[in-house]
């Protein structure tokens, strides 16, 4: 009671203490919170210290990732000894989605193949019936589905009685024989999975390469040994030129779902402790200070026989009372804190969602209690040292009672303050710097008034490519006749929509094999005629497609800027020539190169990607995307494109509608959460700057108080006096 009262006495200070361990434990749980959600929470997979993940890459690593076709997929599976499982899955979710009928409106969703060995290696058991088994996962096989928990809360109506049932996806009857637990969310995105091998299009296709593996290495096995192992087995695989130079890429599943989110939650947490530490000191700095209007005090105690053992215990006590309001304060700002940043957290941070104040961030709360208070309740003894009771007297009657102490130690503290916060200050306006101009920088193409959406058409009622790109050719025509729209195409790939695409090598003629080698890969996309009017990418040479550019004409190609210099050194010279796919010695068909467009950022707001464009009617790739620019406001085109939809075909659905705008901000939400974070760290440096600034300020005065009395009653101006107390203070803020 003695310390609360003590407290109470001077109110102002204890809310500057209050506030300044409220700003240092808040952040600090807070970003504790979201490293423990991602990085030291395990994954909900049973042995995961066992689960790999792999792909091919090209043996120098320039390439991210090269994919397996299925029949690959198959020889690893039945060769490979080290290990007791191998799956396949996509590398992306993207372009496996499903149409939902039979249920109300049709509703697309996200699908995803896997092979029957995929939820066993995981250690998944469903809530409800089963996963795949090996006689599903074979062509002929009765289709059937397991589904996550949302879907089937979502989409389902939670039916207990749902397994055994059948549901209609993309028109074709399947059987759900499994409801996973909630939670469960690999890969990201999936709401529905299918067996892999019931697919006849894949199951001889060496050319549909899709694939990476997901494997459960035996227990005596390392992982260097079961890459060595894979690998011999690529170098001797029906499929030499394809595989050549390549190797075995393998990963732990921790490293691939968390990714980059592991080091930037370490470093933000490293971040946050930092802070922590400058508040504890500037925490300790206040105290001490406080100690010298009581110096009086505690050298009568000390004369009247306290030791200090009793004085370290009041100290403590006043601490404790100190620390634990500012904990609770702190915890209150680490809810907010938390809150905001899962909000704001960019898509690829994974498992961010499940960030909270739990009991492990109480217990993180509680240490940093503990560890504060011993250092703050000493920090007052500190400015005594071993003085005797009478230098203690006579140094207080003369008002300097271990003050040269306590004028280093908050020198000191502001220093490197102020250090800390300049340091924040200068990363926090550099990215905040790059941020915005990634922002407006020139992507290519016009991002205003341009809505994008996903079609995947039913395999079932559109089984071949004449009846898709009838199904588009309709749709196209009927949003274009639309006054309100001023052009609309189709595109197997729409911009910044991931990281992965369709890559494709290429040879120009008369290139040395060297040469060859150097050649970048490219981007490769399939559109319709007036996509560059829709997307606004400006033509700078040559023509662009139209309805006769069919499979019966030569093939024909639009390549961007940057890829037509390096192919032909212009614009003007790459129009009229031509180049093949594929590599040295390839016999493809080659492409003419009829057009050259602005360069545009597809994969990455970074740089722009070099693109070759194919009109859809001389490619094999689906279009899977639709982009419409209206005349005016792009509010109402996703009511007219559904509509439209649903003119031609009222069991099909379009997904993941969103504006270019949009899609630039979703490749940018890392960049913005990133400034949000350093934000709220310069913030809080700041705050903790001026505290400790303000307390060192406070003491430097208090030490010269008889001096400032003096040179006033002798004359001297405000300025003056002022001076003298700037001189002190800008010698630790000028080295900080």
């Amino acid at each position: 009671m003695a310390a609360i009262r003590s407290l109470v006495r001077a109110p102002r200070f204890f809310v500057l203490c209050v506030g300044t361990l409220g700003v240092g434990i808040g952040v600090s749980a807070a970003l504790f919170s979201i490293l423990n959600a991602i990085v030291l929470r395990p994954l909900p997979f049973k042995d995961q210290e066992r689960i790999v993940v792999g792909w091919k890459n090209d043996r120098s690593g320039t390439a991210n990732v090269l994919e397996l076709s299925y029949p690959e997929f198959v020889e690893w599976q039945q060769r490979a000894t080290s290990f007791e499982r191998l799956a396949a899955l996509p590398t992306t979710v993207y372009g496996y989605s499903v149409t939902l009928t039979g249920r109300g409106d049709p509703v697309e969703v996200e699908s995803t193949p896997v092979s029957a060995d995929f939820f066993e290696i995981l250690g998944v058991k469903p809530r409800l019936g089963r996963t795949f088994t090996p006689a599903d996962d074979n062509v002929g096989a009765v289709p059937v589905v397991v589904v996550t928990d949302d879907f089937w809360r979502n989409m389902l109506g939670a039916d207990p009685r749902i397994v055994g049932a059948q549901i209609e996806l993309s028109g074709r009857l399947v059987t759900v024989i499994g409801v996973l637990h909630p939670g469960f969310m690999f890969p990201k995105g999936a709401s529905v999975f299918t067996p892999l091998g019931a697919n006849a299009n894949w199951a001889t296709n060496r050319s549909a390469v899709f694939l990476q593996i997901l494997g459960k290495l035996r227990p005596s096995v390392e992982m260097a040994r079961a890459r060595d192992e894979l690998n011999g087995i690529i170098s001797a695989t029906a499929d030499t030129e394809r595989n050549k130079d390549r190797v075995v890429r393998l990963t732990p599943i921790a490293d691939y779902v968390i990714g980059q989110s592991s080091t930037v939650a370490i470093l933000l947490f490293g971040g946050a402790l930092v802070l922590l530490v400058v508040a504890a000191a500037n925490l300790a700095g206040l105290l001490a200070s406080r100690s010298i209007g009581r110096e009086i005090e505690i050298a009568t105690r000390m004369a009247l026989g306290a030791n200090r053992g009793r004085l370290r215990t009041q100290f403590l006590s006043e601490s404790v009372v100190v620390v634990g309001v500012g904990a609770l304060a702190g915890v209150l700002v680490a809810v907010a804190i938390v809150r905001a940043l899962v909000v704001f957290a960019p898509v690829d941070m994974v498992r961010v969602e499940n960030a909270r104040i739990d009991g492990s961030a109480l217990l993180f709360v509680l240490a940093c209690v503990i560890a504060v208070t011993v250092v703050t309740s000493l920090a007052p003894l500190m400015t005594f040292g071993e003085a005797t009771i009478i230098q203690a007297l006579r140094a207080a009657s003369a008002g300097g009672i271990g003050r040269i102490t306590l004028l280093r130690l908050n020198r000191a503290i502001v220093g490197a303050e102020i250090a800390v916060t300049i340091a924040l200050l200068i990363v926090t306006a550099s990215v905040l710097k790059t941020t915005f101009q990634l922002s407006r920088v020139n992507t290519g193409f016009n991002r205003r008034d341009v809505l994008t959406a996903g079609i995947t058409l039913s395999r079932t009622r559109y089984p071949d490519s004449p009846s898709r790109r009838v199904f588009f050719k309709q749709l196209l025509d009927r949003l274009e006749s639309d006054r309100s729209v001023a052009a609309a195409a189709g595109v197997a790939l729409r911009p910044l929509e991931g990281t992965v695409g369709i890559d494709m090598h290429y040879v120009v003629p008369g290139q040395t094999p060297e040469a060859v080698d150097a050649n970048p890969v490219v981007n490769y996309e399939a559109i319709t005629p007036n996509y560059f009017a829709a997307i606004g990418t400006q033509m700078l040479a040559g023509r662009g497609f139209d309805e006769s550019d069919d499979n019966t004409k030569p093939l024909v190609a639009i390549i961007s800027e940057g890829l037509a210099k390096k192919m032909y050194a212009s614009a003007q010279n790459a129009v009229g020539r031509s180049f093949q796919t594929g590599r040295p010695g390839a016999t493809s068909q080659p492409y003419t190169i009829v057009g050259v467009v602005a360069d545009a950022r597809y994969r990455d707001m970074a740089a722009p990607s070099q693109d070759v464009f194919v009109p859809y009617t001389q490619s094999t790739q689906a279009i899977r995307y639709v982009i419409i620019r209206s005349k005016e406001a792009s509010d109402g085109l996703g009511t007219l494109l559904r509509s439209s939809i649903a003119d031609i075909d009222p069991q099909q659905a379009s997904s993941r509608e969103q504006t270019l705008q949009a899609l630039i901000d979703a490749r940018l939400a890392t960049n913005y959460f990133y400034s949000r974070i350093l934000s709220i760290f310069g913030f809080g440096a700041v705050l903790l700057s001026a505290i400790g600034t303000y307390a060192f300020v406070s003491e430097v005065v208090a030490r010269r108080m008889r001096e400032l009395a003096l040179r006033v009653a002798l004359g001297g101006t405000w300025r003056a006096v002022s001076m003298v107390v700037f001189r002190a203070i800008v010698v630790p803020t000028g080295g900080g």
